[in-house]
């Protein structure tokens, strides 16, 4: 791993905004200027992990770094970490009070994104982390929906909502938080996430911050969260995405083990998730053969309310039991 700082970071940041890249290289500059365009009463830095790109990204980031060396903290990785490991890398870099993501496909088009939310923490001590409304790019016909929960009429519930979170029944884009890093410092085992090779990095944090604090949501639209490409969490294979759901079994099984008064874990209803995770994909491809196979998988575990249709001509929104 190679760090690349500048010794002109002397002053503590307000925000540190992590920024987990690989293979970004279209759409990183566009979320880097995104964050450099925020307009706020005080001080962020910028800390990028690069999992071992193999495109141009690299060349990309020593540029900003070139331009912003008082912001910019570069950590390049020659292994590939994953996305949990590579974010708890980064988080451990973080110098700043509050901690915000924004995904190296995400931007902020809200410029006031990061004071909103820095106002918000200030007033409200017993917050834990506060996020907003975003709107959709679809990379196919390149067309933006706004304000999705406002559209939608989905406002997600706020408060002390840990078992919410865990259910799936609150959706959150990482891109539009902000965190209290002393609540990560105290309560997130930031090794954890490296060692058992968490596929994903918001939803375990979620879970575990909850625990302490409230969850809040302001209604504005702050950040542009593109869909209908190839992501961590949109795989177009069956055997990366059958290996991602078993590191997630590992993730939610450890997740329960942390709060085994609150949140149980079952074996059979995390096998039966992954299994629909898997049709969903087999009807996206329009995969006779193996929907037939993942729905007799389901139908061994004995899954409740399975309804087996081929849509042939739309491909439908995984329907997750989780926020995975």
């Amino acid at each position: 791993k190679m760090i690349i700082n500048s010794e002109n970071l002397v002053s503590l940041p307000t925000v540190s905004v992590i920024v987990t890249s690989f293979n970004r290289s279209n759409t990183i500059s566009q979320t880097l200027d995104s964050i450099l365009n925020q307009k706020c009463n005080f001080d962020f830095e910028i800390i990028v992990g690069d999992d071992g790109s193999s495109d141009t990204s690299r060349e990309l980031l020593l540029k900003y770094q070139l331009l912003y060396p008082t912001i910019f903290k570069l950590l390049f990785h020659d292994t590939n970490f994953g996305l949990g490991g590579n974010w708890a890398t980064c988080v451990k870099h973080a110098r700043g009070k509050y901690l915000a993501t924004c995904d190296d496909d995400d931007f902020w088009h809200n410029e006031n994104k990061l004071q909103l939310q820095v106002d918000y923490l200030d007033k409200n001590p017993i917050s834990v982390m506060v996020h907003t409304d975003i709107h959709h790019l679809n990379t196919k016909n390149n067309t933006i929906t706004k304000n999705i929960y406002l559209r939608n009429k989905t406002e997600p519930p706020q408060g002390y909502i840990q078992k919410e979170i865990f259910s799936g029944i609150v959706r959150i884009c990482v891109s539009t938080s902000l965190i209290r890093k002393e609540v990560i410092d105290r309560y997130v085992n930031l090794d954890d996430y490296v060692k058992l090779k968490f596929g994903i990095q918001d939803w375990p944090t979620w879970i575990i911050i909850s625990n302490y604090g409230m969850i809040n949501y302001l209604p504005v639209s702050t950040c542009t969260y593109r869909i209908g490409h190839f992501a961590i969490t949109n795989l177009n294979d069956y055997d990366k995405q059958f290996s991602k759901m078993c590191r997630d079994k590992v993730m939610y099984k450890y997740l329960c083990d942390l709060f085994p008064e609150k949140l149980i874990y079952v074996e059979k209803d995390f096998d039966i998730h992954t299994y629909n995770v898997l049709l969903s994909l087999a009807y996206k491809k329009i995969d006779l053969k193996k929907a037939r196979e993942f729905a007799d998988k389901l139908t061994n575990l004995k899954a409740s309310n399975l309804k087996i249709k081929f849509h042939l001509q739309e491909n439908k929104k995984e329907q997750q039991l989780y926020s995975l």
